[in-house]
């Protein structure tokens, strides 16, 4: 499992406001998206660090309990990652995850 501790050399780091309900369910979509592939692990570890940076980077709804689900969508090094976020509850729920990759018959 990754850390939601992430580095971005030169960046400022953001305050963590969004929490991803289940991380683990994101990694090992990504890790069947990968799977076998040369330097998987690194791309898997790119797009988990990326997507978590940018849900730091949405902006908060104020007032929070007012503001209703709303969802999303990443695309990042041949993946979509569907997604939603509850601003009353400053969570993340991962709908889908799918490679964006032609599939190979």
């Amino acid at each position: 499992m990754f850390s939601l501790d992430v580095e971005r050399s030169g960046e400022p780091e953001p305050e963590i406001v969004w929490y991803l309900r289940d991380q683990q369910s994101l990694e090992r979509d990504l890790e069947h998206i990968y799977g076998d592939a040369p330097g998987g692990d690194a791309w898997l570890k790119s797009v988990i660090e990326t997507f978590v940076w940018r849900l730091q980077s949405h902006p908060r709804e104020w007032p929070t309990a007012s503001a209703p689900p709303s969802d999303h969508t990443f695309r990042f090094y041949g993946v979509e990652i569907r997604y939603r976020v509850f601003p009353s509850h400053q969570e993340v729920d991962v709908l889908s995850v799918t490679s964006l990759a032609p599939r190979q018959q």
